[in-house]
């Protein structure tokens, strides 16, 4: 097991960035859907927050590889949305959209 490291493997800090910071087109022109997700946090007009929420959803349901991947990340998208007070936008849309998200197991529906 390797139990040094050359100075060049070393580093000794990093530029710390907030998500607020960055463009929501940063993270949508990803194909990652745990990167796509992130446009919820990124800097957007809070005018556009329908359109920027239907956007992330539609690009889920084109990168995710199958139901239960996208199941996962709409519900992140869902708890993620609820801090920032986009929850009921992001229902109205989910309820919209050619998916199927059963609310009776989110877990703030069952409290």
């Amino acid at each position: 097991m390797k139990s040094n490291l050359k100075p060049e493997e070393v580093f000794t800090g990093f530029e710390l960035i907030t998500l607020h910071q960055l463009s929501a087109s940063d993270f949508l022109s990803s194909k990652v859907p745990a990167e796509i997700l992130l446009v919820i946090l990124a800097d957007f007009d809070k005018k556009q927050s329908e359109r920027i929420i239907r956007l992330i959803i539609e690009k889920l349901i084109l990168y995710c590889e199958n139901e239960n991947e996208l199941r996962k990340f709409v519900n992140k998208l869902t708890v993620l949305s609820r801090s920032l007070n986009l929850d009921e936008q992001t229902k109205k849309i989910i309820q919209i959209m050619p998916i199927t998200y059963d609310i009776t197991k989110d877990s703030f529906y069952q409290e």
